[in-house]
Order: C-alpha cells, then structure tokens, then sequence
C-alpha cells in the first residue's frame, strides 16, 4: 500500500485525554498520557481531504489510534478535533465532523451485515 507520509523521526506528546491509557505494539505506545510514534510509521493522511501542515500531527496521532484501537474510536475522533483545534486549523470542525461520520457509517454497515449474515443462518437452519 502507498502512503501519503512517513514519519521522519519519533514523534512524541503529552495528551491528558490519554492520561490513564497504557499501550505498546511495534510502531509506538502510550504511557499514561505520553504517546510516542515511531520513525518510519506511515499513515494515509487526512483522507479525501486537503492536507496541510495544521492537519499533519492530528491526522498522525488520529490514524495510529484507529489503526492499533488502544482508545475506543469516538475517543481517537475527538482527540482529532483537538489536536486539529490546538494546531489552529480553521476546518477543524468540519474534518471531524467527516470523520465521526466515516466511523459512523462503518458501524452501521458493518453491524447490517452481520445481521444479514445472522438471518440468512438462520434461514438456511430452518430449511435443514
């Protein structure tokens, strides 16, 4: 797969809305509030959106957090609009809005096909 950026060096912040969150995997962790991200992780950027140099560590921290799920997903999203707000970007509310749709929508099409998936089981068991 080809990305859109890769993390020159360690990327390291203190976030109190990880205060609390212990997490390690092969490409960074989070240490009761401290996350840090590894050089050369890679990510996709802002996804059918304009990338700037405002979006580039919200969008950094957002998908690593989807990516390894060390928070529930609401939680990453929100952190999103944070760091796009502490970071001054102007469409920080529209961008999160696209994304906690995006992540809505997952939800809802995924828990459609299970219960499709459910359904037809349970026909096919009714036939046998």
């Amino acid at each position: 797969m080809n990305y859109l950026f890769t993390l020159p060096k360690d990327y390291t912040r203190f976030l109190t809305d990880l205060v609390g969150v212990y997490f390690e995997c092969e490409w960074g962790s989070i240490d009761d509030g401290m996350i840090t991200i590894k050089k050369g992780y890679s990510w996709d950027g802002c996804t059918c959106a304009l990338n700037t140099k405002r979006t580039y560590n919200a969008c950094l921290v957002h998908d690593f957090l989807c990516q390894f799920e060390p928070i529930p997903i609401v939680d990453a999203d929100r952190l999103f609009m944070y760091l796009l707000e502490s970071d001054r970007f102007e469409l920080s509310t529209l961008y999160f809005f696209a994304v906690y749709m995006y992540h809505t929508i997952k939800k809802m099409l995924i828990f459609a096909k299970t219960k499709i998936n459910l359904l037809c089981l349970i026909e096919k068991q009714n036939l046998d």
